[in-house]
């Protein structure tokens, strides 16, 4: 399953940091940039296809819109950090319609040093400082990775129709209906989605609207026919069968799974 982690793509200027304990997170994307550091153990990433394992000291940089995921099978602490490109404007102007071979790198000792008393032993919360840090690191992901150019159409196209999908996932939206409203050929658009999400058109849009049922589900008392409807569903069979299949709980299970206090 893959998901459109939405929090981390609206967001200009965002900016967070998660300590994970034993990392697990299913394969996902979002505009931002992901960085990634291993304090202890060993975490297995994947991202754009490309698998190898973090070991302590070791970081990862993901691009924005890059598909990436995390699983530890014994024992891993690491840090991430979610960034807008507002961080590090220059490298997000220069990185625009490429990507890299691969996303493990290494920092030299000066940088590892640097970035270790200002970002992880004690988070600055100077706004240079910080872009210092972030700069430093992306130069760093540069230094150690072979930068590929990429057909920037397909980028533009896959931005684009995650913005129509997120603005429209709640009416019966087709392939067909985004190439049209886009201005590209309906082959082309159809050739592109598979090749950019790794899934199918509808697959996409189911994702988003099981985002939407469970933030319904867990904040309302709204009947789950209503919930399916709301959501973009055609049908309440055709909204269980789906929920099911991507969280592995009927609706009614979910909301029950829930704390009451949740809702309003």
């Amino acid at each position: 399953m893959y998901f459109h982690q939405w929090e981390n793509s609206v967001n200009n200027d965002n900016f967070n940091v998660v300590l994970y304990d034993n990392i697990v997170f299913a394969t996902h994307f979002h505009k931002s940039y992901e960085l990634m550091y291993v304090i202890s153990g060993e975490v297995l990433c994947t991202v754009n296809g490309v698998t190898d394992v973090l070991s302590a000291g070791e970081w990862g940089l993901c691009l924005p819109n890059e598909l990436h995921s995390y699983r530890t099978e014994s024992h891993s602490k690491m840090l991430v950090w979610v960034f807008s490109g507002d961080h590090v404007r220059s490298f997000d102007k220069e990185m625009k319609g490429k990507h890299g071979d691969h996303f493990r790198f290494h920092c030299q000792p000066s940088v590892e040093t640097f970035v270790h008393q200002n970002l992880i032993e004690t988070a600055t919360d100077d706004p240079f400082l910080l872009k210092a840090c972030l700069y430093a690191l992306c130069s760093e992901w540069r230094r150690d990775v072979k930068i590929i150019e990429q057909d920037d159409r397909h980028g533009a196209l896959f931005i684009a129709v995650l913005d129509y999908i997120a603005e429209n996932y709640c009416r019966n939206i087709t392939v067909s209906e985004v190439a049209e409203t886009l201005g590209y050929d309906y082959h082309y658009i159809s050739r592109s989605f598979k090749r950019h999400f790794h899934m199918s058109f509808a697959d996409l849009v189911n994702t988003y609207r099981v985002e939407h049922a469970c933030g319904l589900l867990e904040s309302s008392d709204d009947t789950i026919v209503h919930i399916a409807f709301d959501s973009g569903f055609q049908s309440v069979r055709t909204f269980n069968q789906v929920f099911k299949e991507r969280t592995g709980l009927t609706p009614i299970a979910y909301r029950q799974s829930k704390p009451k206090n949740n809702k309003k």
